[in-house]
């Protein structure tokens, strides 16, 4: 459903993280689901390969990001190189986002606030 099409008094699901857990599911070789105690809540998952670790999805705010990758350190000793996000939120409304690419992979390889 659109946003325009919602009604009025929709306020949409509570995704505050506070108090989530994540919960590795392994699927395959070096593929997992970071799967969150409490639903709707940050899903995300990691694919672990011979160099390092492509994670999907940041999570909504700063502390489920640091979450994210504090589980994904329990898997592997292997750096994260790589993020990918599954979702259409500008990085002006999540600053989060922008940090934590910063933080791991520099200016250069970062989109701008505008992207």
């Amino acid at each position: 459903m659109e946003i325009q099409e919602r009604p009025a008094h929709y306020e949409g699901p509570n995704l505050d993280p506070t108090g989530v857990k994540l919960h590795p599911r392994f699927l395959g070789r070096g593929v997992y689901a970071l799967l969150a105690s409490r639903t709707p809540r940050d899903n995300s998952g990691v694919v672990i390969g011979s160099r390092g670790a492509l994670v999907i999805d940041s999570g909504i705010n700063g502390e489920m990001a640091t979450h994210i990758q504090d589980t994904v350190r329990k898997l592997t000793d292997k750096p994260i190189l790589y993020l990918v996000k599954s979702r259409q939120h500008e990085l002006s409304r999540r600053p989060h986002l922008r940090e934590l690419c910063l933080s791991r992979f520099g200016r250069n390889r970062c989109p701008s606030q505008d992207a």
